[in-house]
């Protein structure tokens, strides 16, 4: 059995003691996170599908398969779910704060419904099977802004900005 380090204890009970006397975790996580959204550009979106792209792009090959694209889903549902927050890496980070009524984790019928979906979504996207390229995927990203800007002013603000975060805690695929 590996000993622990009286220093290394020490050094966490301090920690743990600057927190709860600072502030309590919750109000550190939603410092983390900033000061709520009031609007999310089309621009925003542009610059977090890029982002998002990227890092879903698991083989590195520069397109999206439909695992790529259907493990996204579950991936930005479960997180937003976690963090109560969904985060847009835009000009500026956009943070929309979930409703509480949205439950804050996904059950296994949820989880099925969202990569069903989320593969619906990839075959109107993919072009007879095909791997989605970049361009392809800002697309559907573009159509799924428009979808939600209700009044078509090229941006989310208010009820249109939470219905976005409520889509993107089911999962960010089916809005288009």
């Amino acid at each position: 059995m590996r000993k622990t380090s009286f220093s290394m204890v020490a050094a966490i009970a301090a920690f743990a003691g600057t927190v709860s006397i600072a502030k309590p975790l919750s109000l550190i996580l939603s410092d983390a996170f900033g000061g709520p959204a009031t609007q999310m550009t089309l621009q925003d979106l542009h610059l977090d599908a890029t982002a998002r792209f990227k890092a879903m792009d698991i083989d590195r090959n520069d397109l999206l398969d439909a695992e790529e694209y259907a493990s996204q889903a579950l991936v930005y549902a479960e997180l937003a779910r976690f963090t109560r927050v969904v985060t847009i890496e835009g000009a500026d980070l956009v943070h929309i704060s979930l409703p509480q009524e949205v439950a804050p984790r996904l059950t296994s019928k949820d989880r099925l419904a969202i990569e069903t979906a989320a593969r619906r979504d990839y075959a109107y996207y993919a072009e007879k099977g095909a791997p989605l390229s970049h361009e392809d995927w800002i697309v559907a990203q573009t159509n799924k802004f428009r979808n939600a800007d209700a009044n078509q002013d090229g941006k989310l603000s208010g009820h249109e900005l939470q219905g976005y975060a409520l889509y993107v805690a089911k999962h960010r695929s089916t809005m288009g």
